[in-house]
């Protein structure tokens, strides 16, 4: 699988950064970007 940067994906997926994706990410799943990505969601 190839590796994507996390702010480069919330930027192609029109957010105004990072940060705004991640929480907008926990805010609809529950859990982080990160916690999803390692399998502990």
């Amino acid at each position: 699988m190839q590796r994507c940067y996390f702010g480069r994906l919330a930027a192609d997926n029109g957010f105004k950064s990072a940060t705004h994706f991640s929480r907008a990410f926990r805010a609809k799943s529950g859990h982080s970007p990160r916690e999803t990505r390692e399998g502990r969601a």
